[in-house]
């Protein structure tokens, strides 16, 4: 499978109301080092990660042929373990519990991939719409933004995973090689962050992410399929 621009008969899909819902996490993507700017300025480049989370209770059909799928929500963090970065914070919060000395010495986010939690979010107003009137929030003009995370309650029943799994993790790819296959299963926007990265430059051999500019506001709607399934990974972490 390839990803594509997608087809020329986008439907937008009106979003669910901000509330509380059921996640899961599927996908962690290792974006790679790249330039960071702050207020106009640029700072040091920093590794990132792009980390996505499945509704399986919130459904909508995306893809007339793949019928109806979760809807996601997605959030970049800085791969930082300091006690005060978002990372750490919402690991702490996620598990009621902080990163350990061993964690803190060095965290792999795949981790995060099969664990369950209660996600609440919010509407935000994608960039080019702000300030016109929206008569219909959609996944065209708005996305499902995270807004806070917590732990399953002990005793309250984990809905199926939909999502297959998938991790990409640049540290891998200096081992194993750039796999081109792999690589175009990533959504085209985190793609095109990527392609910036020193480890793109370093292990790409010159592969080409052809179309789709980077957007943080569209990183919330659905996603392509991924790798193979892997069972549900459940309890304390």
């Amino acid at each position: 499978m390839k990803a594509t621009q997608g087809s020329s008969n986008y439907k937008p899909i009106p979003l669910p109301k901000p509330s509380t819902v059921f996640a899961r996490c599927y996908s962690v993507i290792d974006i790679g080092t790249v330039p960071q700017m702050f207020n106009g300025e640029k700072q040091n480049d920093a590794r990132m990660i792009h980390v996505t989370w499945e509704l399986p209770g919130l459904l909508g059909v995306f893809n007339e042929e793949k019928g109806k799928q979760p809807f996601v929500i997605s959030k970049e963090f800085r791969a930082s373990t300091k006690s005060n970065s978002n990372l750490a914070q919402l690991i702490s919060t996620w598990r009621n519990k902080a990163f350990t000395a061993e964690e803190e010495a060095g965290f792999d986010p795949s981790v995060m991939i099969g664990k369950t939690c209660f996600i609440s979010f919010v509407h935000a107003t994608k960039v080019k719409f702000r300030g016109k009137d929206i008569a219909q929030v959609t996944n065209e003009n708005t996305v499902m933004k995270l807004n806070g995370i917590m732990p399953v309650p002990e005793g309250v029943a984990v809905m199926p995973a939909i999502n297959p799994y998938f991790n990409w993790d640049w540290d891998a790819v200096a081992t194993k090689g750039f796999n081109k296959e792999e690589f175009e299963k990533i959504p085209r926007f985190v793609q095109a962050k990527m392609a910036t990265s020193q480890e793109f430059s370093k292990y790409a051999g010159g592969y080409n992410v052809a179309g789709g500019s980077y957007d943080n506001d569209d990183s919330s709607d659905t996603e392509d399929e991924k790798t193979p399934d892997a069972p549900a990974v459940e309890g304390n972490w």
